[in-house]
């Protein structure tokens, strides 16, 4: 294609995709399966969600929410946030791991997470730890 051709293309594509999308189609959304109790911050049910797969198109892996406290975090390999949360109704602090979370600010005191809980296998542990897909302030 010949580059002085390309803002044509760019437009036609552009009116093409949105008579065939609408904005719903279009929006962000995830599906959460709730959120869990504290007992089941464990590891039984970290193994048996990550074995109960394989997950993919048409089956997605058990995504979890909730409100935690940031009692700690720091930055991992310069774009990622190792987090430690707690809930308002547990002492004990939560690993989590935000892939991509790093955007130059701290994050806030309370956030609500859509996570994944899985094993935590780091150097012979036997931890579990939130997979965090996504954060906002809470």
């Amino acid at each position: 294609m010949p580059r002085a051709a390309l803002a044509a293309f760019e437009a036609a594509f552009r009116a093409h995709a949105e008579s065939m999308l609408d904005a719903a189609t279009l929006r962000a959304e995830l599906l959460s399966d709730g959120e869990l109790r504290d007992a089941e911050f464990d590891r039984g049910h970290a193994e048996a969600l990550r074995d109960a797969g394989p997950w993919g198109q048409g089956f997605p892996e058990p995504l979890f929410d909730g409100v935690f406290e940031v009692a700690g975090w720091k930055i991992v390999g310069k774009r990622h946030l190792k987090l430690s949360l707690r809930r308002q109704d547990r002492n004990e602090p939560l690993s989590a791991i935000h892939f991509g979370g790093w955007n130059g600010e701290p994050p806030p005191a309370w956030i609500r997470v859509a996570y994944r809980l899985q094993p935590d296998d780091y150097r012979g542990g036997r931890a579990v730890q939130l997979v965090v897909v996504h954060c906002e302030p809470a």
